[in-house]
């Protein structure tokens, strides 16, 4: 199993396991830090990163050759993967059943092509994404702007 440790990013707080009595002899001996995610280690699935933007939305790959943690920032490398339409419906309910402005979605997905969300993140990075530092830091201006006007609004018609 794989370990994923709280508030740590960039592959950093992901940990391997042999079995699951290991993670819980750590735990009970108070040498793994609460709290934390446990889930299945799959080698052989894709490490599948989604941006959703209000109406935009890119995904990539990920993949370390040298090791188990696909993160960009732990040596792995990116490669554009197409946007179907029932990953954009899966994305979109996520979104809506998370209530999320925007986000990003990480899923595991297996040689069966079946998908597993992984991990949703709020502040993502861009590393092997196509949309440009500019346009994103634009894209998420726009959408905190509508949802603070939103909420305004809704604010000033009950007072």
């Amino acid at each position: 199993p794989i370990l994923l440790q709280d508030g740590k990013n960039a592959g950093i707080g992901i940990l391997l396991f042999r079995n699951i009595e290991e993670i819980y002899s750590q735990a009970a001996s108070n040498l793994l830090p609460f709290p934390f995610v446990i889930q299945p280690f799959l080698a052989e699935c894709t490490d599948l990163r989604v941006i959703v933007l209000d109406d935009y939305i890119e995904a990539y790959t990920r993949f370390n050759p040298d090791g188990f943690r696909n993160n960009l920032h732990c040596g792995g490398v990116a490669d554009t993967y197409a946007v179907t339409p029932n990953l954009r419906e899966l994305c979109s309910e996520i979104m809506k059943r998370g209530k999320f402005a925007y986000a990003y979605l990480d899923f595991m997905v297996t040689d069966a092509a079946k998908m597993y969300l992984s991990e949703i993140n709020l502040r993502g990075g861009l590393r092997g994404a196509t949309i440009t530092v500019k346009e994103h830091k634009q894209k998420v201006a726009t959408i905190e702007k509508k949802l603070a006007e939103k909420i305004l609004a809704k604010y000033n018609r009950s007072t």
